[in-house]
């Protein structure tokens, strides 16, 4: 399998991005060890590759292929969703600061509180064939991180148990809501449920009109016997059968660092109930195909304004044309005579559409004009404007730099994202 980045914003570096650290989750590195797979990072993606051997072995029909026999061996186990969804698991971790601020997403979007899901059992295919973890803008959608521990705050006495779920719907954790005060000698002596130590046991608990219980609140799941991975947390008032009553945000635990920005399952087989997806292995046939996956990231567009300041003569007759040769032509509305912050008047110019922000930027402008009351040679007062950085995007108002609020951007509650550009001439 190969994982491979891309980002429309690295134009002169044929769209492949640079910007992630990967990182298999310890579950993961253990399991690749055990089946003779090795990860390799790469410098805009990653791959696991199967041994050589191993692939010979497949491609003629023998059965002595580690992956393939494992496999076959979860699928017959009792408890075959689990064996079904097995996975290798990978965060995502950007290594550029930058890196929201030219990606089309949400701009607060921080990797100390959330990061989005990916897995390839949502995989879409595009016309040319190539299968897509995620293509184009990113939207509202990160998971809280957790920890270890994970509080959950109950606000009906009538919840009965607070489970979570593993990505196959398996109950992992199981937490009563209502305990005894003093335990009676022998209660719960087994779990009805198969968990990790100190998750559940007497799962759902005594009934609340039982004599001599409390009710706990908050409850604290106990992640830290579980793999690295999504879980959904819901709170159940059934107490033989857990259909949710409420339903919480699903979860993200990891104890990586730094804080992913991305996480990415990837799923051996097609898991039993799954009509979605791709996959590199069929057990039943016993063949495995190598897969490539892309994951593409779209540049952000922001509305530029350009502040043209005099440092000598005056300048008169300003306007901003795209240069003879760019490829795209954009205009801009003004100039309006606008008061900097630190009390420099300026010509202030708006582009009429959001302009993209790319390694080799695609458009490029001129600023023509008069200085002094005499017009250069074709009026060309500068024959290359600067251009964006994507050091600096901010969603604001478009008077940031000359509202009375000297530039904190809380007077206005209609925001777009835009990059300022100053000019002295």
């Amino acid at each position: 399998m190969q994982v491979s980045l891309r980002h429309s914003y690295y134009n002169a570096s044929g769209n492949l991005c640079p910007d992630f650290a990967v990182t298999p989750t310890q579950e993961s590195i253990d399991l690749m060890a055990s089946l003779g797979l090795l990860f390799q990072q790469e410098s805009t993606g990653f791959s696991v590759l199967l041994d050589r051997n191993q692939g010979r072995n497949v491609a003629s029909g023998h059965s002595s292929c580690r992956v393939l026999s494992y496999l076959r061996a979860q699928s017959r186990r009792p408890s075959l969703p689990e064996g079904a969804w097995t996975r290798l698991s990978f965060t995502l971790a950007t290594k550029n600061s930058m890196f929201v601020n030219f990606t089309s997403m949400p701009i607060g979007t921080s990797a100390s509180t959330g990061a989005y899901y990916l897995s390839n059992a949502a995989v879409k295919q595009s016309a040319s064939g190539e299968y897509y973890l995620h293509r184009g803008p990113l939207k509202k959608g990160t998971l809280p991180l957790t920890g270890p521990q994970y509080p959950v705050i109950l606000q009906d006495r009538a919840i009965r148990q607070v489970v979570a779920k593993d990505v196959s719907g398996k109950v992992v954790i199981c937490q009563p809501a209502y305990w005894w005060s003093t335990t009676p000698a022998g209660a719960c002596a087994s779990p009805p449920f198969d968990l990790p130590a100190g998750n559940g046991p007497c799962c759902p608990g005594p009934a609340p009109d039982e004599p001599g219980v409390i009710w706990r609140n908050p409850i604290y799941l106990d992640f830290s016997g579980l793999p690295e991975g999504k879980y959904a947390i819901d709170e159940c008032d059934d107490p033989e059968e857990c259909q949710p009553a409420h339903s919480r945000p699903e979860v993200l635990y990891v104890y990586s660092a730094p804080s992913p920005m991305f996480f990415i399952d990837l799923f051996f087989a097609q898991p039993p109930g799954v009509s979605t997806g791709v996959y590199p292995i069929d057990p039943a046939a016993g063949t495995i195909t190598p897969t490539q996956y892309f994951l593409d990231f779209t540049h952000r567009s922001t509305t530029w304004n350009y502040y043209i300041v005099s440092t000598g003569m005056p300048l008169t007759d300003l306007r901003i044309e795209a240069a003879s040769s760019a490829p795209h032509s954009v205009s801009f509305t003004g100039p309006s005579t606008v008061t900097l912050p630190n009390g420099q008047r300026a010509s202030h110019f708006v582009s009429d559409e959001r302009i993209a922000l790319e390694e080799q930027p695609a458009c490029r402008f001129q600023l023509k004009g008069k200085a002094g009351g005499v017009k250069t040679k074709d009026g060309v007062l500068m024959n290359r404007l600067p251009v964006a950085s994507a050091q600096q995007v901010i969603p604001r108002q478009p008077d940031y730099a000359t509202s009375s609020t000297n530039g904190s951007g809380q007077s206005s509650t209609s925001l777009k994202n835009y990059s300022d550009i100053y000019v002295y001439i």
